[in-house]
């Protein structure tokens, strides 16, 4: 069962609305990367199996785009990261997506301009093996009036990762749903010890 996402809603103007959605993402053991052995035990299969009957057609781009080694730039989408405090042996780590939003496809629906992007962040250790993913949904809806200003300012998406010091690679995966353009990059983050 999946977790029930949270919503945050944004108001970009008085009438322009984004609505981000937080989905924790189930691909650790499942989904290994492509090459990669695996022992085939039949929960892992049976595992498997029921989570691919639930993966829709853009959750499989997505899965197959965080285990890929090439990047795609099909979206303009930049990335910047901030480090804080945590207890214990922990920091954390946001990072920060940027959707240029003239690079994004809006659907026309009379008045309205429409697309749900999906920005997904997953961090690998040193030896490539994936601690977490992070999936935030940004439901786009914008009125003729306010177009040109989403156009200049585009999208945010941020997730915050409490990792203990040492080297990590961050994979980010930006992908729209009217035409599936994807933005793809690798992003090397070292956690220094406080």
């Amino acid at each position: 069962m999946r977790p029930r996402p949270r919503l945050l809603t944004f108001f970009l103007s008085a009438i322009c609305v984004f609505e981000i959605s937080h989905q924790n993402i189930l691909v650790a053991e499942p989904f290994p990367s492509p090459g990669s052995q695996q022992e085939s035990r039949s929960s892992s299969a049976d595992t498997q199996a029921k989570l691919s009957a639930a993966e829709t057609p853009q959750d499989k781009k997505i899965r197959q785009a965080i285990y890929s080694r090439n990047d795609v730039q099909q979206l303009q989408v930049s990335m910047r990261a901030k480090l804080g405090q945590v207890d214990g042996d922990t920091r954390e780590l946001t990072l920060v997506a940027h959707l240029d939003g003239k690079s994004i496809h809006l659907r026309n629906d009379g008045e309205r301009n429409l697309n749900i992007v999906a920005f997904v962040f997953a961090v690998f250790d040193a030896k490539g093996k994936m601690l977490k993913v992070e999936r935030r949904d940004a439901k786009v809806d914008v009125p003729n009036t306010s177009l040109q200003d989403f156009l200049s300012t585009g999208i945010d998406a941020d997730v915050t990762f409490k990792l203990k010091p040492g080297a990590y690679v961050v994979r980010q995966v930006v992908i729209d749903s009217e035409e599936s353009h994807m933005a793809t990059a690798f992003h090397r983050v070292n956690v220094p010890p406080m």
